[in-house]
């Protein structure tokens, strides 16, 4: 290489850094070889030194590069885990080796409320570590200090107080050389965790407690241990919670179970009774819902109880009905707490479940003790019955003993659950049980049998029954009936002999086998006649005697006839000292049985006297027993007998009778069938043969010789337009769905049409198939065209009910015009008049005064002459509604009377009244009755003479014929009525005229109608408006002597005073003259009338007493003065020409939204729906004409009142 670059002369010096060949500094010389000098050497050591100098510094200034760069990354890596620290959701605390702290991240300060300025510097012992935990923290100290580490959970303490548990990992600071500085520990919060864990907890004790609950109530356990249990694992469940179970008994509540309560406190309210204010656990029974009470202190259905649980520091109460499945309640199951406390839904949801559940132990603890009460009861009877009882299988497993008391059986307890083929018993009588129990289970039916078996070596006779009594199980009951069948063995041979002997000579060797059977002096048989009984048999010292008749009234037969059996073994005479039978007899002992028929009827009795004591009563009783069946017997078979040879008699009467009726029936029968033309046939419907008589020939207009006789042939007589609905008749009726009832009609071969009526009866097989079917047809041409006639007379009807109704609504209409042009000219004519006599246009004379009264009286009378014609014409079209109010019977005749008193005062005419004071108010229309009642009292004074007298009476009563109805009203027959009687002395009415009264327009003698004025109509509409109250009027006369009218009404309770709103006082009206008003002031009335007379009337009049006017002629006009001059109150006409009053009154109420104006309707038409059509239309009242102008002010008086009001 040197020689490539030539060089010729080398200097080489080394380049120290730190002592250290760092390299080399060589100088080349390329000319030629080349000595160097000393000072070349030094300028080389210089030169290196100074490079030397300057990489050092290099390398120390990348040194220092690259530290400052690691230093750098380390910060950002330190800030980077210091952000994530505070980040984590997890408490990082860092504390110094004395345990204060260094260290507290951002989720620290969430965990335990402490920020990091409040907890740096702090001790973490003071800081979060609960005193009672010292120890443990303590001890996690040292397990640091000595393994370096530590995990596990730990409770800490929240700044406000709350523990909170933690999942806690803590270990050692050290630096790099593995110095501790301190101590580092990561927190999680499992809060949730731990209550999870609880609540599992407390799910698991939940289900144990309700397990063990369960399995109490499988093991029988007491009632009050399985509630405590319940209520302790209820407990458990909620802090702070008492509960309780109270047992219901009738109206009571009973102690259950209270573990936790105070025991004073559940002995005091033990027993208590339910109301609607006892407690909680008292309302709720009595309610039958849930009782929540928050606050006992402050509860008013605890005002009773309250000072008992305060006394033992309980504050909150709920309670629970427990109930039964079928709904009925048990108990309360209650909740208490010693703070006030409101149910939550969970601990709602939880007692829910454990009241079920307790409902469910009560419910099933009652069902056990009525099963043992009733199992105690089906013992007792066992225990009673002197059988032995078994329960076995079809196989003859024994599966129950119940053996009595004393009972010699082959076999004891020992045989339950073995088979009888391992019992002592004889082969033969196994399998004769064997046999009848498999009859039983195979028939369902109980089989008896008798078997002899040898116990203690004594031959005995037993009887046994065997029933099914379950799925492949028996009832065995097996009776010892030895001594019985000895004593049907010692009793056969006097039996046998009895029963050889029948008729009448059958109770006299009855009577002689039992005396000497028993040894006895007398037997008596004796048969009941009537009320008293009478001896068929009477046997004494060995022969009969004549019978004897004795009363029932006495004497021991008449005790044997009552109970049944009666005896007395020894001084018999004592116990009857007054009986003289037994005296005459010298009895000393008695024993009768009575004798029962098949009806349980007593028909006599069987008994034996002696004149010495009864050694053995009980023998004497079993053999009368024993042939007093047979004595009954053979009693009835005479009896049936007797009553059999009557009936022969009496069936060949009837016989003979019922052979005449059935031949006159045939006869009746075959008259009836020709005489109503019923043609009868019968139909062989496998055969398809149709049998006609006669007549169904006729019917059909065919002969015997050309009829083919099947079901086509008939068919095809038909019309064809009803064979199908023949023919679907005939298919229902053999289906069986409807009985065979259709018509049809049939052509004749002559082409006559008739219809014909059909009836038929299916006769079927046992299957339900139709064989045959039997009828008859007849003829109803005649009812065809009677219907026809019936429809078109209908219609004539119809048409006639249309013209009806045409000529009522124009009679309707008539009446109407009618009233409206009368009563039009007669509003001026007694308005003018009532104005005169007021003197509201001057004072008048004596002269005018006596002709404006005479005007009065006859606009008056024409009046009420238009009112009846109108109140008859609306009673006739049904349209007279009755208005029922409360009427004081006082009033009502007081006021009656007034109307006719200035009359009867001219004419000397005494009236009087009589009011029965028992009833003071009655249920009528008030109006109507006064109506009436002045109608009879005008005409009883009308036809009175001077002097005479009128009298009034009134009385209420229960008739003996029974209470009126009320069709009037629909309500309920009056079990009193109400009397009204107008009696007077005057001309009286002849009998050939009372019937005529009532009808209107009708006066019996022309006559009088010159001498009485009078329309005819009074009376009936008295008639008429007393029909209408569910009443009658009724008629007592005399000619010459007087009348009498009594009105019968029916007493009705109010009606009305249970829907009657409440009554308002009325408005005082001011009396005062309105002219004393400035005319400015003055209220302005507008006035819509048509006619010019009633305009001058009525202006005239209010004008006088200080009104305002406008007119206005029809309804445009007053629309159109509503508009420009605002009137105080209208006065609307109805009938007004171009548009009615009804119609203006709609438009101002409506479309002038005027609904506060005052507006009185004004009518001459006075017709049924006027005023609800007035009313209805937005009038505030309504006034018929002709009107009373004092009314008529006041009313427009009233309305401006109530405007200002």
């Amino acid at each position: 290489m040197l020689e490539r670059f030539q060089v010729k002369a080398n200097l080489v010096v080394p380049v120290l850094v730190n002592q250290q060949l760092w390299g080399l500094l060589v100088a080349h010389h390329c000319r030629g070889s080349h000595h160097w000098l000393g000072s070349d050497v030094s300028l080389m050591d210089q030169i290196a030194v100074q490079l030397a100098i300057a990489i050092h510094q290099r390398e120390l200034h990348d040194q220092v590069g690259e530290e400052l760069r690691d230093r750098q990354r380390t910060q950002q890596q330190i800030a980077f885990q210091a952000s994530l620290l505070e980040q984590v959701c997890h408490g990082v605390i860092a504390t110094d080796m004395t345990g204060q702290v260094i260290y507290w991240n951002h989720y620290a300060e969430q965990l335990y409320q402490w920020t990091a300025a409040e907890a740096l510097g702090r001790r973490i012992m003071e800081l979060l570590v609960p005193q009672d935990c010292y120890p443990k923290a303590m001890e996690i100290f040292r397990g640091l200090q000595t393994q370096g580490d530590w995990e596990g959970e730990f409770t800490f303490c929240r700044k406000d107080g709350t523990i909170l548990p933690v999942y806690l990992a803590n270990s050692l600071i050290r630096d790099q050389e593995g110095v501790v500085l301190g101590y580092v520990g990561v927190s999680t919060d499992i809060m949730e965790r731990k209550q999870d864990e609880l609540h599992r907890q407390r799910q698991g004790e939940l289900l144990a407690g309700q397990r063990r609950v369960l399995e109490l109530l499988v093991q029988d356990a007491p009632l009050a241990e399985i509630l405590t249990v319940l209520l302790q694992t209820i407990e458990a469940q909620v802090e702070g919670m008492l509960a309780s179970v109270l047992l219901l008994r009738g109206e009571h509540l009973y102690h259950g179970a209270s573990p936790s309560l105070p025991p004073a406190y559940s002995q005091a309210i033990d027993g208590v009774e339910i109301g609607p204010q006892v407690g909680s656990c008292g309302t709720a029974a009595y309610r039958g819902e849930p009782v929540v009470v928050v606050d006992i202190a402050t509860d008013v259905l605890w005002q009773n109880y309250r000072d008992l649980a305060l006394q033992y520091g309980l504050r909150a109460c709920w309670s629970l009905p427990i109930r039964a499945k079928s709904g009925e309640i048990l108990g309360t199951f209650a909740l208490y707490y010693r703070q006030p406390c409101a149910p939550t839904l969970n601990i709602w949801e939880l007692v829910g479940g454990m009241v079920n559940l307790a409902g469910l132990a009560i419910e099933r603890k009652r069902t056990e003790t009525a099963l043992r009460q009733s199992e105690s009861k089906q013992r007792a009877l066992i225990d009673a019955l002197p059988d032995f009882i078994l329960r076995m299988t079809g196989e003859g497993t024994y599966l129950d003993l119940f053996p009595p008391k004393g009972f010699h059986a082959l076999g004891g307890s020992e045989l339950l659950g073995r088979n009888i083929y391992e019992s002592a018993l004889p082969p033969e009588l196994i399998d004769l049980r064997m046999m009848h129990i498999r009859q039983a289970l195979q028939t369902e039916r109980v089989q008896i049998y008798e078997q002899q078996v040898d116990v203690d070596q004594e031959h005995r006779t037993e009887e046994v029954r065997v029933s099914v009594c379950g799925e492949n199980e028996v009832l065995v009951i097996v009776r010892d009936i030895t001594d019985r069948k000895q004593a049907e063995a010692d009793l056969q041979s006097l039996v046998e002999g009895a029963a050889a002997v029948v008729g009448e000579n059958f109770f006299p060797a009855l009577a002689q086998y039992i005396a000497t059977a028993l040894g006895v002096r007398y037997v008596v048989i004796a048969c009941r006649q009537g009320d008293s009984y009478a001896t068929s048999t009477f046997w004494a010292d060995g022969q009969l005697r004549p019978n004897l008749t004795l009363s029932l009234e006495e004497g021991p037969c008449a005790l044997t006839s009552e109970q049944g059996l009666y005896y007395c073994p020894s001084h018999v005479q004592e116990q009857f000292p007054h009986h003289g039978p037994l005296a005459d007899l010298a009895a000393e002992s008695y024993v009768g049985v009575s004798l029962i028929n098949a009806q349980r009827e007593w028909i006599g009795n069987l008994c034996i006297l002696d004149d010495k004591p009864l050694m053995h009563p009980q023998r004497a009783i079993a053999m009368l027993q024993v042939f007093a069946a047979r004595a009954t017997a053979e009693l009835e078979r005479q009896a049936a007998l007797e009553a059999l040879q009557q009936l022969n008699q009496d069936l060949e009467s009837r016989v003979a009778q019922r052979t005449v009726e059935l031949q006159q029936a045939n006869l009746q029968l075959q008259l009836a069938i020709r005489s109503g033309g019923f043609g009868i046939w019968k139909y062989d419907i496998l055969q398809d043969v149709l049998h006609w008589d006669h007549r169904m020939h006729q019917l059909y207009g065919t002969s015997p010789e050309h009829f083919p006789g099947t079901y086509m042939a008939w068919l095809n007589c038909i019309h064809p337009d009803d064979q199908a609905a023949a023919e679907l008749a005939g298919q229902q009726a053999a289906r069986g769905d409807k009985d065979y009832d259709t018509e049809f009609r049939v052509i004749h071969p002559q082409g006559e049409i008739r219809f014909i009526k059909a009836y038929g009866i299916v006769q079927r097989d046992a299957q339900g198939v139709p064989l045959v079917v039997t009828g008859v047809n007849f003829d109803i041409t005649h009812l065809k065209q009677a219907e026809a006639q019936t429809q078109t007379a209908n219609q004539q009807l119809i048409r006639a009910n249309e013209e009806l109704a045409r000529a009522t609504r124009l009679k309707d209409e008539f009446l109407a015009n009618m009233s409206h042009e009368l009563r039009t000219p007669l509003n001026a004519i007694l308005g003018m008049a009532e104005g005169l006599q007021d003197t509201v246009f001057g004072s008048l004379t004596a002269g005018q005064n006596k002709a404006i009264a005479t005007i009065e009286r006859s606009g008056k009378h024409l009046l009420e002459l238009i009112n009846d014609i109108l109140d008859l014409s609306k009673i006739e079209a049904g349209k007279l509604e009755l208005e029922f109010t409360d009427t004081s019977v006082q009033s009502l005749c007081e006021t009656s009377l007034t109307f006719v008193k200035q009359v009867a005062f001219k004419k000397q005419i005494q009236l009087t009244q009589h009011i029965d004071s028992s009833i003071e108010t009655i249920y009528v229309d008030d109006r109507r009755i006064r109506q009436v009642l002045i109608n009879l009292l005008r005409n009883a004074v009308k036809f009175t003479p001077e002097g005479g007298s009128v009298a009034l009476r009134f009385r209420a009563e229960v008739p003996e014929s029974g209470p009126l109805a009320t069709p009037a009203l629909a309500g309920p027959s009056s079990p009193v009525l109400l009397y009204f009687e107008v009696e007077d002395n005057g001309i009286g009415i002849a009998p050939e005229y009372q019937d005529k009264l009532f009808q209107p327009f009708m006066q019996i003698d022309s006559s009088l109608s010159r001498q009485y004025s009078g329309t005819g109509l009074g009376l009936a509409l008295v008639q008429r408006i007393v029909a209408l109250h569910g009443g009658q009027v009724q008629l007592r006369s005399q000619l010459g002597e007087g009348s009498c009218f009594t009105l019968i009404l029916p007493y009705l309770e109010s009606q009305a005073s249970a829907a009657r709103s409440p009554e308002l006082p009325p408005t005082p009206l001011v009396e005062q003259p309105l002219s004393a008003l400035a005319v400015d002031h003055a209220p302005l009335i507008l006035l819509a009338e048509d006619n010019e007379a009633n305009v001058e009337m009525i202006q005239g009049y209010l004008e006088n007493v200080g009104y305002r006017f406008i007119l206005a002629r029809n309804g445009v006009e007053a629309i159109a003065a509503v508009k420009a001059e605002k009137p105080d109150l209208i006065l609307m006409d109805i009938q007004m020409p171009e548009m009615d009053g009804l119609e203006a009154i709609r438009h101002i109420r409506t479309e002038m939204a005027l609904g506060q104006l005052p507006i009185i309707a004004l009518t001459a038409l006075a017709m049924v729906g006027d005023r609800e059509n007035c009313l209805a239309a937005g009038a505030n009242c309504y006034l018929p004409k002709p009107v009373r102008l004092k009314q008529l002010a006041q009313e427009i008086q009233q309305l401006l009142l109530q405007v200002k009001s």
